[in-house]
């Protein structure tokens, strides 16, 4: 059944007008122009949701069961509920390898769906506890760290997941936190098994950050934004909306000076619209209503999930210009122009490194220093064990030098 334009807007003007959260989001500052492509953005989420043999038809770009992709190992934040579940079972369901994370509170949960995984599904599941809104918390991350790199002996790393996330009822530190600055020190953290893997004869990884539409709500990014946000205490809704926001925004303009910082080394870095999906998050700013018509407004997570596998499993290694995600196909014209610009992205990647601890920015660079001045060998591959001898291509040695880089200045300026 098709849906026409105005059965749908009278249906956006009707769900507007009987959750109140809603208008309270949109009454955050920005443009006009921001604003139109924000309702325009929402309103296709709405109408290939309604009409579902549109969002059906990339189902099958990708097979997620052909024998030629690697099953290499993921790792996937925020893996107890909602996406980063479906993503995990969805994975483990094609074989992969998985590390998954949570916060302390769901370790029942992280091993509840870890026993699963292992011994429903048959594949290898490892997790560990990572509190995301804890940024500060050095011992943590390095835990984390030592624990992935464990968990690796004898695979590789091909994939990150970025998946947790929070948008009502938080702080300005801890949104920050957990969308946009713990996953940016993973990205560092991961990046030199990412780029080891990429290294390997025919390899390639990738990171997936799951973004929002809501970024195209948030103006220009300006030095100190983040840093403003960081330090913000207020809670109620339009600052939480605001400042998820800019949160996303931020996400996206890191992720595109990583990209400048690593072309050539075969790693992807793609931001991913999940679309309007019926998760915790959503459910939580609706007021938990069961609203009619709510299959057809809203998509599951396993269609989320499935459109993010696909993403995974592509062999391109290609990176679009502004590589943003929607429904798992790429739509640049979806995505804000602030979200991709090299002057503001080298503005938000300052701060951004300035409001990570300084302990961890020198267990980074340590850990940079190390792998980027170990000698290349020139016959590599020779064997498979060559890639566990942390081997890297001139490229990958590149990115990590540059990286090695700007440590090094946020450490002097900090």
């Amino acid at each position: 059944m098709k849906y026409n334009k105005k059965f749908v807007a009278s249906f956006v003007l009707i769900i507007f007008t009987f959750y109140p959260n809603l208008l309270r989001a949109i009454h955050v500052p920005y443009s006009v122009e921001s604003a139109v492509k924000w309702s325009n953005s929402i309103y296709q989420d709405i109408l290939s949701n309604f009409n579902r043999n549109i969002s059906s038809r990339h189902q099958h770009v990708f097979d997620i069961s052909s024998e030629g992709v690697k099953r290499d190992a993921v790792f996937v934040t925020g893996s107890c509920s909602g996406i980063g579940e479906s993503v995990c079972n969805l994975l483990a369901s094609n074989k992969f390898k998985l590390i998954i994370t949570a916060r302390e509170a769901r370790k029942p949960d992280l091993n509840q769906l870890s026993n699963l995984i292992r011994y429903g599904l048959g594949t290898s599941c490892e997790y560990c506890t990572l509190d995301m809104s804890c940024i500060n918390d050095f011992d943590q991350f390095i835990r984390a760290n030592i624990f992935v790199s464990k968990a690796l002996v004898g695979t590789s790393l091909s994939c990150i997941v970025h998946n947790a996330g929070v948008m009502l009822g938080s702080t300005g530190k801890e949104c920050v936190s957990v969308n946009t600055l713990a996953p940016f020190a993973l990205s560092l953290g991961l990046l030199p098994h990412l780029l080891r893997t990429a290294s390997a004869a025919g390899g390639s990884a990738k990171i997936v950050q799951l973004t929002s539409s809501s970024h195209l709500r948030a103006p220009v990014y300006r030095k100190g934004d983040l840093l403003s946000i960081y330090r913000s205490e207020k809670v109620n809704i339009r600052d939480a909306m605001a400042n998820y926001s800019k949160s996303k925004l931020c996400l996206m303009l890191s992720g595109e000076v990583l990209r400048k910082r690593i072309r050539n080394a075969r790693v992807g870095i793609y931001d991913v619209h999940p679309g309007l999906v019926d998760t915790k998050m959503l459910q939580k700013f609706f007021g938990n209503h069961r609203f009619p018509f709510r299959n057809k407004f809203l998509r599951s997570p396993n269609e989320a999930a499935r459109d993010i596998v696909q993403l995974i499993c592509s062999e391109s290694d290609e990176v679009p210009h502004k590589p943003y995600f929607v429904n798992g196909l790429h739509c640049p014209e979806r995505a804000s122009d602030n979200a991709y610009r090299e002057q503001d992205a080298e503005l938000c990647y300052e701060d951004m490194l300035s409001l990570v601890p300084r302990e961890i920015r020198l267990n980074l660079l340590e850990t940079y220093e190390k792998l980027a001045t170990r000698p290349h060998s020139r016959r590599w591959p020779i064997r498979e064990r060559c890639r566990q001898k942390n081997c890297f291509t001139p490229a990958a040695k590149k990115a990590l030098t540059s990286i090695c880089k700007d440590l090094r200045k946020s450490l002097l300026l900090s």
